[in-house]
């Protein structure tokens, strides 16, 4: 999963670099999309360190998976700032739409399923599960709102729909 988040990093860097120096002036890049690839690499090689020694420890995953997710949002944005700076290409629809959502699981898991899971990876007791079950609830049902969401409105992850 490391080596998955490192190449959409790498990829989403080289777009992003072509977009800005194709651009002269306005690439379409947000300063806040910056953090993209430091929160994938961040979360990914932080899960890499736990799945090394822990390799069931589900900090590990949860921690490769936003990896992943940080890394797919940054890879699309470069794709996109990449595509609006070549003359006579069209981002597709297809791309544009994570962009809606991705920065939702990104900025909520960590304040509710890793802080529910702390530190053993386990909830603390069979009591919690209602808890655990709202939290992933509330998480899939934000991520389904975003993604659905008819009006435009500018993402926390920079990109506007």
């Amino acid at each position: 999963m490391f080596g998955a988040s490192v190449a959409m990093i790498g990829a989403g860097t080289v777009l992003a670099v072509l977009a800005v120096s194709g651009a002269g002036g306005d690439s379409g890049l947000k300063a806040g999309q910056a953090i993209l690839p430091l929160s994938g690499l961040m979360y990914a090689g932080l899960g890499a360190l736990v799945r090394s020694s822990h390799p069931r420890h589900r900090f590990g995953w949860i921690l490769a998976g936003l990896g992943l997710v940080a890394s797919m949002e940054f890879l699309d944005v470069g794709y996109l700032a990449y595509v609006s700076q070549t003359a006579g290409l069209q981002p597709l629809d297809l791309a544009v739409w994570p962009l809606f959502w991705l920065h939702v699981p990104r900025l909520l898991v960590p304040i509710t399923v890793l802080v529910l899971l702390f530190p053993t990876g386990r909830l603390p007791s069979r009591r919690w599960r209602p808890a655990g079950w709202a939290a992933g609830l509330a998480l899939l049902l934000a991520v389904v709102s975003f993604a659905f969401s008819p009006e435009p409105s500018e993402s926390p992850g920079g990109g506007s729909r």
